[in-house]
């Protein structure tokens, strides 16, 4: 089976989370702009991690003369975002529906 795209599977996330709302009644405009904002965490995180794969735990710093290795900052960054995310679900009241994959590979 081929790896589905980022944007299919964001929009793909995007139908799952209105289709939800729909059902529980919440059709207002507030909902809508809050499963946007979630959005927008998700391709935060799928950047973070592109960014992870790429560049290793550890990056290489030149600072003028100085070159030295540190964290990558998109590991503290990544979870931050995960928590950011859930917390935007549960306001949202969102519930896995049971018998579809979160498509999450993280």
């Amino acid at each position: 089976m081929p790896k589905e795209s980022r944007n299919m599977r964001k929009i793909r996330i995007k139908q799952a989370l209105l289709n939800q709302l729909e059902t529980s009644g919440k059709t207002d405009d507030y909902w809508h702009d809050l499963v946007l904002d979630y959005l927008a965490f998700w391709e935060i995180k799928e950047k973070l991690k592109v960014d992870i794969e790429r560049n290793g735990i550890m990056t290489t710093v030149q600072n003028g003369s100085q070159v030295f290795r540190k964290r990558n900052d998109a590991l503290v960054e990544l979870p931050k975002i995960h928590k950011r995310m859930t917390d935007v679900l549960e306001v949202l009241d969102i519930k896995p529906v049971e018998g579809e994959p979160d498509g999450d590979d993280y």
